[in-house]
């Protein structure tokens, strides 16, 4: 027996289980829920017709009731009572619970309901990235793993489609490792008559469909008349399942006053009904407060003149990767979205004048209509649009997971003197031309094609990619509040958050050595290159490279030793002249 009073080999079963203890998976945690640990809740809830979905970031339980077919959000469940609980199940709590005391046979009190629940609630913490709304969305397993189902939700409704072209609708509000926050309300796609077209799909069918929408297209009247009808075609065929691509590329549309912009947007509008949003005047937060957890296309109409512009911009910049995006709020905690969207974009000029930004956009301009055409330019009826907005999203749907990995491979292409990255843009509308037309359209001819009428050495450097991935990590600060490094910067953020920052190896510090001064004089951006791997680029593409020699090559950084955070570190010093102008924006992007 040893000085725990155990026996040793029972000691030792007792140390193996405690090390396996933190391997257990998501399936074996549920698993364990099966086993027993709460098989009475689960008895509860099954017997009311709920299912306990997980606990949001905001601390609220979110549960599905499976006759209404809905999701609900309790904001307070030991508050919980028997009239709200008939609202939220229906018939089945009137029959399962009782709202007195004591017991009664064959029925559960209102207790037992809402210990079920919050036990549940417990084994799932749902992230935003679990929770998906109103649209297309690449299906995710058990384990996080990205898997070939395209997942179609719209209201209270779901289905999924596979590359083997098997299509089930889903019952429930769970998928794999998606959750779905479906709702009473009438969704935005027709499910039934999206399962009719996919069940009867040919390539003859993605052709029609294509030629159709590149033909409306063509009634406006291009720079590039050629090549630019079928682009939108493209792009718009990728919008509709733009939570599919590993890289997203927006959509500006320019153009003198008059060339027709807000008219090909209300023709989109018209093709994607309810699938779209449409913005004319707009913040950051109005945008992502309408858009929600859904995959609706976003259309921001007048681009020039919005005074947001710079944010907005910093969101499609998160959005291109499905990066997380974190927001302050009222209550210092911090809110989180990840964006996977494509936007679209109508200016007269866009204002993008930074080559990263130019790089993820697809831009396609406008020309006034010629003499004595103004004003003949007509949109589809309401049920020509309907019609073809449909087929073409069954077209984008049956297409999403093999083109989404044809675009990997097409981004590999290289043309003379045109950054990669327009590549990466222009690969993803080549790839779903090219599988919806069942490759009718030559993904690589379209491609080169469709390249070599774009702008010629708008080349993005590691460099720069490096600062802006650097200026958008996330710095987590007291309190569980978190700030970028590219607002901590930009504000006149507090002490807290500049420590909080050096703690990740980036510091606002003298451009010479000498005393720290808080304000005035000279400053520069100093990066310690060894604690930023470790603290803020551990899991990207980064992690494995010598990002000390990449920041020297900015025009202006050197090399310098400063004391931040309690220590001397060895790194490189950028102006922050230079980061306020061409990283953050200022001056440049804002009226």
């Amino acid at each position: 027996m040893n000085s725990n009073g155990v026996q040793p080999d029972a000691y030792s079963r007792l140390l193996a289980l405690a090390d396996s203890w933190g391997a257990v998976v998501a399936d074996e945690r549920e698993s364990l829920v099966e086993g027993g640990a709460t098989l009475g809740e689960k008895d509860v809830c099954k017997a009311i017709g709920i299912d306990v979905l997980g606990e949001l970031p905001n601390g609220r339980v979110l549960v599905y009731s499976l006759h209404h077919k809905k999701c609900d959000e309790l904001r307070d469940v030991d508050r919980l009572k028997y009239p709200r609980l008939l609202r939220l199940c229906g018939p089945a709590a009137k029959e399962k619970v009782h709202g007195g005391h004591g017991d009664v046979p064959g029925m559960h009190r209102m207790g037992e309901v809402r210990e079920a629940i919050e036990m549940l609630a417990g084994y799932h913490q749902l992230s935003p990235q679990d929770l998906i709304g109103d649209g297309c969305w690449r299906g995710v397993d058990e384990n996080g793993k990205e898997s070939d189902d395209v997942v179609i939700v719209s209201g209270n409704q779901a289905m999924r489609w596979n590359c083997s072209g098997e299509l089930h609708l889903i019952p429930g509000a769970r998928h794999g490792g998606l959750v779905m926050d479906l709702g009473a309300r009438k969704g935005p796609i027709d499910v039934e008559a999206a399962k009719l077209l996919l069940e009867k799909f040919d390539p003859e069918f993605g052709q029609r469909a294509i030629k159709d929408a590149t033909e409306l297209f063509g009634r406006w009247r291009w720079r590039d008349q050629e090549t630019n009808p079928q682009v939108v075609t493209g792009a718009l065929m990728a919008t509709l399942v733009q939570t599919c691509w590993r890289w997203r590329p927006h959509v500006a549309i320019t153009g003198k006053t008059n060339s027709g912009k807000s008219f090909l947007f209300e023709a989109l509008r018209l093709l994607l009904g309810p699938m779209a949003v449409k913005f004319g005047q707009y913040s950051a937060a109005g945008v992502r407060q309408n858009v929600g957890r859904s995959a609706k296309a976003i259309f921001l109409d007048e681009f020039e003149r919005s005074q947001h512009r710079a944010s907005v911009l910093e969101m499609m910049r998160a959005s291109s990767r499905g990066d997380e995006l974190i927001w302050g709020s009222a209550n210092q905690s911090g809110k989180r979205y990840t964006f996977r969207h494509i936007f679209w974009v109508a200016a007269i000029e866009a204002g993008i004048t930074r080559a990263p930004d130019r790089n993820r956009f697809i831009e396609l301009e406008l020309l006034a209509a010629e003499d004595g055409e103004f004003g003949k330019l007509r949109l589809p009826s309401y049920d020509e649009a309907r019609d073809l907005g449909r087929r073409l999203l069954v077209t984008a749907i049956h297409s999403a997971i093999e083109a989404s990995d044809l675009a990997v491979k097409l981004k590999e292409l290289r043309v003379e003197d045109v950054d990669p990255r327009i590549v990466e843009s222009y690969a993803v509308v080549a790839s779903i031309l090219s599988v919806g037309s069942g490759g009718q359209i030559d993904a690589e001819n379209a491609l080169r094609t469709i390249l070599a009428n774009v702008e010629r050495g708008c080349r993005i450097s590691d460099e720069d990619d490096l600062l802006e991935s650097v200026l958008s990590a996330p710095i987590r600060m007291s309190g569980g509040r978190e700030k970028t490094v590219a607002e901590i910067v930009r504000e006149d953020s507090d002490w807290d958050a500049y420590q909080a920052m050096e703690r990740c190896g980036v510091a606002i510090v003298n451009s010479s050595p000498g005393p720290r001064q808080h304000s005035g004089g000279d400053k520069s951006l100093f990066f310690d290159a060894e604690v930023i791997l470790q603290r803020i680029l551990t899991r990207t593409g980064w992690a494995d490279k010598d990002i000390r020699k990449i920041l020297m090559r900015v025009d202006g950084a050197s090399a310098g030793r400063r004391r931040i955070s309690g220590r001397l570190a060895r790194g490189v010093l950028i102006p922050m002249e230079l980061i306020r102008s061409e990283f953050l924006g200022e001056g440049t992007l804002e009226h």
